[in-house]
């Protein structure tokens, strides 16, 4: 089973306007309304978008990881108990059923 999918329509992306970072900032006429099942379902959409808009590219982007925070030691006692923690910002690989959408 392959990870969510959004699909992006990406025809005009060089005259996408610069975002913070230097990435590209999606025009709003191009985000994603539909998160996609899988990856079969969101290629038969790209092509059956393709299809209706023959000059148009579409691309599919499949969702690999999620960033979160997980709690972890900051301080232990002499003995190994842990005394205090902190938030750690975490990159985890998406498995089948750990993200819920």
């Amino acid at each position: 089973m392959s990870n969510p999918c959004i699909i992006i329509e990406i025809s005009d992306i060089d005259a996408w306007p610069l975002a913070h970072g230097g990435g590209k900032r999606l025009p709003e006429d191009n985000r994603p309304t539909v998160l996609q099942p899988d990856r079969d379902t969101a290629e038969k959409e790209a092509k059956r978008l393709a299809r209706i808009s023959p000059n148009k590219r579409f691309c599919i982007l499949e969702a690999q990881v999620v960033a979160t925070t997980i709690e972890v030691p900051s301080h232990i006692t002499v003995s190994g108990n842990v005394w205090n923690t902190r938030r750690e910002a975490v990159l985890v690989e998406i498995n089948d059923g750990e993200v819920p959408f």
